[in-house]
This record gives structure tokens, sequence and C-alpha cells, in this order.
């Protein structure tokens, strides 16, 4: 059996991605349940090494950095929205109205919402999850939308993350009880260098405990008009609240939209929306010691058919790591009814991505495209194509975006 790359053969891969498969249909979530039913290997022509889309990295210099060496319970809270206060709307990579395939409006009903009425749980059927160990209110609604609420667990905290007025607000607490430890804390409290980070923090905030290392790293980015910037914090220790962090301002040459981050030994990887979609493999030996840390920046072919939002998703490591060597993964759906001139009947893909990374010789660096894998046929023409705000929800003229380019964070 050929591998697909050195460490995991083709029966690995299909062993992870079944896996994940029947997690994601078990926990009801419709946007990777399109990984079930592998079938086989990809059909294209690429050699089962893969294809080089790019050799060296484009190289971006040293980045601003700057450390914060206080306390975050000697930051003011973050302020209360205005009872009232209009919503805030986050900037979005998409525009448009929905629309069907014929380019006429979408109606709000959708095919999504027929099979949920018939569901075991709304028949009153067994719950689908068992009943969570800790269950406590995180922060409420501070009047952005989307609010993209986040967060991650270390040894003693959960951190959580969610999009305010002022760029993100940030909130510890106790993992053992789920009591508050401190916050919410606007995130750009932290930045003492002065610059855009300090003071146009705009949100779609991360949060990652790397516990490779056991630290914690947030990001969000700033205004759109005012740069194409991402803005990363990553903790001095395991402590949140009193170990101090180091601070870096990453610049990008387009706006980093829908930014997802991923902890790999080599680097953080971050992809993001942009045209073509774009990889970045930031130092992160250089971020742990606190030093000026470069980044390299890698591009994948675009799809048709997604003309305004695209990104790839990278596979975040959780649990042992790898073996020495092992490259960053990425991933994307690639509907062929959509995207393809010529599509193949009765299968749909996941175009696979491997980017090894060489921050001493980035000439070396090296952006591959694996064979993709075959998996059993989905539409991802969820109210037409790069539709928003498009399912209604009960009580609120409010409707939610299918998010349907995109394989959802995180892969784990």
């Amino acid at each position: 059996m050929q591998p697909l790359r050195s460490g995991i053969s083709t029966a690995a891969l299909r062993h992870f991605i079944t896996s994940m498969s029947r997690r994601a249909l078990a926990a009801g979530t419709l946007a990777t349940a399109l990984l079930f039913a592998l079938v086989s290997y990809g059909s294209e022509p690429i050699p089962p090494e893969g294809k080089v889309i790019q050799q060296g990295g484009e190289v971006f210099p040293a980045v601003a950095w700057g450390v914060f060496d206080g306390s975050l319970r000697d930051l003011p809270l973050a302020p209360t929205p205005e009872p009232g206060a209009p919503p805030i709307e986050q900037p979005d990579g998409r525009c448009c109205q929905a629309q069907q395939d014929d380019g006429s409006p979408m109606q709000a009903e959708t095919s999504l919402r027929q099979p949920q009425g018939t569901s075991a749980v709304a028949q009153g059927g067994a719950a689908a999850f068992s009943p969570p160990e800790l269950n406590f209110p995180g922060q409420g609604y501070t009047d952005v939308r989307p609010p993209d609420t986040v967060g991650d667990v270390g040894l003693q905290y959960y951190v959580q993350a969610v999009n305010h007025s002022q760029g993100t607000s940030i909130a510890v607490y106790d993992k053992v009880t789920g009591a508050l430890s401190w916050g919410p804390t606007v995130l750009r409290s932290l930045w003492t260098a002065g610059g855009n980070c300090a003071t146009a923090g705009r949100g779609d905030p991360i949060v990652l405990y790397d516990h490779l290392a056991n630290r914690w790293l947030i990001a969000e980015f700033v205004d759109p008009n005012l740069g194409n910037t991402l803005c990363v914090y990553l903790s001095r220790t395991d402590d949140p609240l009193n170990g101090g962090w180091f601070f870096y301002e990453f610049h990008t040459p387009q706006f980093p939209d829908y930014p997802k981050f991923a902890v790999w030994p080599d680097a953080y990887y971050v992809t993001t929306n942009e045209r073509p979609p774009a990889v970045y493999a930031l130092d992160r030996a250089r971020m742990l010691a606190g030093l000026p840390a470069s980044q390299q920046r890698f591009t994948a072919e675009p799809l048709g058919g997604f003309t305004s939002f695209q990104a790839l998703t990278p596979a975040d490591l959780h649990g042992a790591a790898p073996p020495a060597g092992s490259p960053g993964l990425f991933v994307r759906h690639r509907d062929d009814e959509v995207h393809d001139s010529e599509p193949v009947a009765g299968v749909d893909f996941l175009d696979l991505f491997e980017l090894r990374v060489d921050f001493a010789a980035p000439q070396n660096s090296r952006f591959t495209a694996l064979p993709s894998v075959e998996v059993a046929q989905f539409d991802s023409r969820l109210c037409g194509v790069g539709s928003v705000q498009c399912i209604p929800q009960p009580g609120t003229s409010q409707s939610l975006d299918p998010v349907s380019e995109v394989v959802m964070w995180r892969a784990q």
C-alpha cells in the first residue's frame, strides 16, 4: 500500500477520516458530515508523493513584538454594551444576497430544516450527547455579530474569547469549578507597544492551548480599513493570568479574513480567506522564546465556483507529537459539480496539502498538493453558492450563514 506521505498510509488516512466522520455525524455537525462514507483514493493523475505547487516560501521579515509582564487582574474589565445599541457587524470576505443557481433570490425555507423536525431528539428520543462533566455560562452577547465564540482548555484554566466592540474580549475560567477567574478583558489592553494592534483590534478571535509547550495563543485581526494585520499573543508560561505574554504583529499582503490557526511542532500554521487562498507558517520556536519571528506565505490554486470566499483548514495537533519532520497538513472540500468543468459522477473530494517549512533556509520550504481523497457525494450549494444569512431561525428575523465554502475548524 503506497503511503500518502512519510508516516501516513492510505489505510491510516481512511481510518482517520471515517472515525472523524462518525463523530461528526453523532454530533450532528452538518458541515463536517461530508467526510462520511470514504470511498478510495482520488482519481486525478497525481503521483502518490504529491505535486509540489510552491517551492520556497514568500518570506516576510521579523515582525514587531513586545512583552506584557503584568497580570490580567491589573487590566480594566471590558465595557458592557450600551442598552439598545445597534448590532455591530464584523468584516466578512463575502458579500451578496443569497441566490439560487439561476440568479433568483433564495427563499427562506431550505431543505436543511425539513429533516430536523423528524430527528430522534425532536421526537423525544435519546439525546445525541452524554451529560457534560461541567456546564457553566461564558461571556454574554456583546452586540457584535457574529459573536465568533471560541475557547480552549489547558492544565488549570479554560480561556474564552468573543467579538467585542473594541475587538476581542477574553475571560479566564477555572477548569475544575467553572468559576470566573478574571474578565472579560479587552485583548488589546495587553498590547503595550503602540500601533494598530493596540487601538484597532477587530476580533474574529482564535484561542489555542499549545500543549506541547504549555502555552496559550490568542489572535485577532486589525480593522481592514487600517491594514492587513494579525495580532498574535503568546503566553510566557502556562498561567494566562499572571505569567505574562509576548505579542506579535504579522502583516499580510491581503486582508487575512477568516484566520484559522493550528499548533504543530515546527510552526504555528495559519490559513486565511485570500485570493488565492493563503497558508502562513509562523516561526513557533522564536515566538516561544520571545524573539522577533518571521513568517512564510504559500498559496493554493483557487477553486472555481466559490468566487468570494475560499480558505484551507489547517490540521491542529491534539495529543502526542508526530514523528520529527512531519509536515503540516491542510484540507478543503471540493464539490466537483460546483468547482470542476468535468465532474466525476457519484463522488466528491477532499483536497489535501502538506507544508514542509524551513525557517533557516526558506528556499527549501515546500508546499505540496497530495492526492485527493474521494468521499461520498455531497452538495455544498446550501442556499445557492456564496450565500450568506439564508437559514432561518425561530423567533427572529436574523438568519444564519451556512458557511458552506470551508471544512469547519478545527481539523483535529
